[in-house]
Formats: structure tokens, C-alpha cells, sequence
């Protein structure tokens, strides 16, 4: 991974840089948007200039995210399969290089199915933190730092919403963990019972082992099922107190806007 450490730092900051310009599309809307509606503004040709203005900075601020979007994009896809493989290629020659003992005290389709998971984790886990978690980390702190020089009752309430969200979520995922951790060893039990048994195919008819193999097999799936059913009603679970906070701190904002508008603030 030290390798890779800079592109890696270079995709994270076109995210960033992009992400920023984004959120000022906005405002450039807002000033158009406030222009047009204004009372008795006249249809002239400095009127005209002005609107075309704004809709060349949207246009424009458009452009450089499409742009950098694109490069980010293509480091990416450059990148990911790369580090994939190389995750692969490095659990093989470190498993590979086990005793006989280890081997035959193991199923390799247990082993083969961790090595599969670890590359696709990684996948999953980049493409989570830079294009989910990145650009919405930078969106809460720049509206944030935006919020606190207008008004620092507001960014106070958005400041203790997302601690409590990110507390709630964090205790939340420490508690699901284990029975991640017991669902993916009993993912990799399942996966080793299917390939011992059809290995074995043979062996199994010969010596009248099919009922002992299907019940063993029955067996490890229904561990899987009550455990896949457990992680994914705490992920429902999880999704439901995030809607619910969402809810309120929405309700927050305009309720204490209201007031705030009202007092001229």
C-alpha cells in the first residue's frame, strides 16, 4: 500500500477540491434566481450580462467538476484492480508458504473464499470512504464553517446533531461487529462444507456418506440464515435511527430558523 500512497492522496484531494466547488453551484443559482424575481428589476441589457454571468460560473463550475470527477474516475479505475490483484497475489504467497499440516487440518475452499473477501472488502471499503464518506465529510464542515459566521445558534445545532449521528453509528457498528465476524466465519464454514462435499463426490456415494453430507451442510446454513437475518435487521435497524435523526435536526433547523427570521437575525 506505501506504493500507492500518493496516488491515493491525489484521488482524496481532487474528491475534496471537487466536492468544494460543488457546493458553490448553489449560490451561484441563488444570486440568479434572486435577481430574476426581484421587484421592478428592468429587462435591460446590464440585467441580461448580469444573469448570463451567473449561468457562465454554473457552466463553468460544471465543467471543472465533470473535469476532475473524470480524472478522479480514471485514477481510480487505474488503481483499484491493481491493489486488488496484489492483495490476492500477496494472500496466496503467504498461505502457500503453510506446512502440510496446515493444509490438510484446512478446507481450501474456506481459504479460497477469505482470500476472495479480503480483495473485495478493500473494494468495497475505498469506494465507501471516497466517494461516500470524503465528499460528505468536507460538505458538513464547510456548511459548518459557512453556518457559524451567519449564525452560530444553527451551527451549534448541526454541530451537536452530527457528534450524537456519528456516536450513535460508531457504538452501533462496534456492537454489530461480532456478529459480522460470526456470519463471515460461518460464510467461509458453508463455502468449505459445499467444497469438501462436491470434492469428495466420489468418496461420499462410495461409502454412503450423502445423508451425513447433507445434514452437515443443512446444518452450517441454518447458522448462516439466523445470522444473516440478524445483521440485516440491524442494518435495517440502523437505517431507521438514521432516518429518525435526519427528521429531527430537519425540523430543528426550520423550527429556530423561523424565530431567527422572525427576530430580523
Amino acid at each position: 500500500m506505501k506504493r500507492y500512497k500518493w496516488r491515493l492522496v491525489v484521488m482524496a484531494l481532487i474528491v475534496v477540491v471537487l466536492t468544494l466547488v460543488e457546493l458553490v453551484i448553489p449560490i451561484f443559482y441563488k444570486h440568479f434566481f434572486d435577481t430574476v424575481s426581484k421587484t421592478g428589476i428592468p429587462r435591460d441589457t446590464a440585467t441580461v450580462a448580469l444573469l448570463s454571468h451567473y449561468i457562465l460560473l454554473v457552466l463553468a463550475a460544471n465543467a471543472i467538476t465533470w473535469t476532475l470527477f473524470r480524472v478522479a474516475l480514471l485514477i481510480h479505475d487505474l488503481l483499484q484492480p491493481t491493489i486488488i490483484t496484489n492483495l490476492i497475489e500477496s494472500s496466496f504467497a503467504y498461505l502457500i508458504e503453510h506446512s502440510f499440516g496446515f493444509f490438510s487440518n484446512s478446507f481450501i475452499g474456506s481459504l479460497v473464499k477469505r482470500i476472495t473477501r479480503l480483495s473485495r472488502a478493500y473494494e468495497v471499503f475505498m469506494e465507501r470512504v471516497l466517494w461516500n464518506l470524503l465528499p460528505l465529510g468536507v460538505r458538513i464542515v464547510a456548511t459548518i464553517t459557512v453556518l457559524f459566521f451567519f449564525n452560530k445558534l444553527i451551527a451549534f445545532i448541526l454541530i451537536i446533531w452530527t457528534i450524537a449521528f456519528l456516536a450513535l453509528n460508531y457504538l452501533f457498528s462496534l456492537w454489530k461487529l461480532k456478529y459480522d465476524i460470526q456470519r463471515s466465519a460461518v460464510d467461509s464454514e458453508m463455502t468449505a462444507s459445499l467444497a469438501d462435499g462436491l470434492t469428495n463426490h466420489s468418496s461420499v456415494h462410495l461409502f454412503t456418506g450423502l445423508l451425513f453430507e447433507r445434514s452437515r451442510l443443512h446444518e452450517v446454513a441454518k447458522r448462516y440464515r439466523r445470522l444473516r437475518q440478524i445483521t440485516w435487521s440491524m442494518a435495517s435497524g440502523a437505517e431507521a435511527l438514521q432516518g429518525g435523526l435526519m427528521i429531527i435536526v430537519e425540523f430543528l433547523l426550520f423550527y429556530f430558523g423561523i424565530h431567527l427570521w422572525q427576530k430580523g437575525l
